[in-house]
């Protein structure tokens, strides 16, 4: 597969761990996320939304600090999403040097919230899947990406703009 192909997946996963994050809003209408079902979920929500506190000069509660991280994290999953997809279209402009950098860095983000998923949240495998599959597609795409060096000279050096 080309690196275009690759990082079209990269940014499918993403999109679609965006929606798979966003569903579970405990504000989203319709929402999978509904601890009322164990007695003990639900003591914790009600605890969370009692406890007030003030902030920069507003009262809020622990829950609302949770949504609002929630749907503050959907905007960067959606925005590198984006991000990802407008990459694979200007992949050919750019030399691969350039190129391997930009997904490097997505790369080892990706691979840093799989690895932690999986060390905090051992029994939260589902967030671990879908980012170690954008991770996955971005290493594809990083190797796939890499210079290459043809017998007429035009090697590495060559390529950077």
């Amino acid at each position: 597969m080309n690196t275009r192909v690759l990082l079209r997946a990269a940014a499918v996963a993403t999109l679609l761990t965006t929606i798979g994050h966003l569903t579970g809003s405990p504000h989203l209408l319709g929402s999978l996320w509904d601890p009322t079902n164990a007695q003990q979920g639900s003591d914790v929500v009600r605890a969370m939304q009692a406890y007030r506190f003030e902030t920069m000069g507003f009262e809020t509660s622990v829950f609302s600090f949770y949504s609002g991280f929630g749907w503050q994290l959907g905007a960067y999953l959606l925005g590198h999403a984006i991000f990802i997809w407008l990459l694979a279209d200007i992949s050919s402009a750019l030399s691969a040097v350039k190129l391997r950098v930009i997904i490097g860095v997505f790369f080892l983000e990706f691979l840093a919230a799989t690895l932690l998923a999986l060390l905090t949240w051992k029994s939260f495998w589902i967030p671990a899947a879908a980012n170690g599959v954008a991770a996955a597609f971005l290493a594809a795409a990083w190797i796939a990406g890499r210079p290459h060096t043809a017998e007429s000279g035009s090697g590495l050096m060559n390529r950077e703009e």
